[in-house]
């Protein structure tokens, strides 16, 4: 892996692996975006969509799109890339879907879409197919015809959020709080603390339920 890619490296966000082997990466770089795919097999690095020449809102085809402040990835069955952009200057706070061959398209969040975002955080689609956002009003949910509603109606269960992932077997979500705590959101949108205390404080504590510190 060359110096610049080490460098790269340093800065990942997220990564996934989508169906046909092929990891996704979202990078940063003093704010200057760019989607980059990493091969499996190879590590070769290689710009999915965007620029390091300057952050902004464009949609396009590969190099030719902007984005702000991504913040989240999540991958659909199908391979494509959906991010959320946080923005820059107060902008953006939209969701952007690249497709596998780099077309970058804005579909939820810009104006006319009934969809209105302040501050998002994470993203990951359900075993239903509904796309879940984490923003400073809760956990929206939106669906695959594009309807949203406020699925969990708590800035505790999504301000500061840094991660989200959906169990594939019962439908239950697991999102890391920013309250040292696993939080356990069940289909239908009630939650409990899986792991870890609000209350206690951080600390490093191995143990079940309740009695874990992080």
């Amino acid at each position: 892996m060359s110096t610049t890619n080490r460098t790269f490296a340093k800065v990942l966000m997220r990564a996934f692996f989508c169906p046909t082997g092929t990891r996704w990466l979202v990078l940063r770089l003093m704010a200057l975006l760019r989607l980059q795919s990493v091969q499996a097999e190879d590590y070769s690095f290689a710009t999915l969509a965007g620029a390091v020449s300057g952050a902004g809102f464009a949609d396009g085809l590969g190099s030719a799109a902007r984005f702000g402040n991504l913040r989240g990835i999540t991958l659909d069955t199908a391979g494509n890339v959906y991010v959320a952009d946080g923005g820059y200057d107060g902008q953006n706070q939209c969701i952007r879907k690249i497709t596998t061959n780099g077309l970058v398209s804005t579909i939820y969040g810009q104006p006319g879409s009934g969809i209105s975002f302040t501050y998002l955080g994470v993203l990951v689609f359900d075993v239903s197919g509904n796309l879940l956002v984490t923003d400073v009003p809760g956990t929206w949910k939106i669906t695959p015809s594009g309807v949203s509603s406020l699925f969990v109606a708590s800035t505790f269960a999504a301000s500061g959020t840094v991660g989200m992932a959906v169990d594939s077997y019962s439908g239950l979500i697991y999102q890391s709080s920013p309250f040292q705590c696993v939080l356990k959101i069940y289909p239908n949108g009630t939650t409990n603390v899986f792991a870890g205390s609000a209350s206690a404080g951080p600390g490093s504590v191995d143990g079940t339920g309740l009695a874990a510190r992080f």
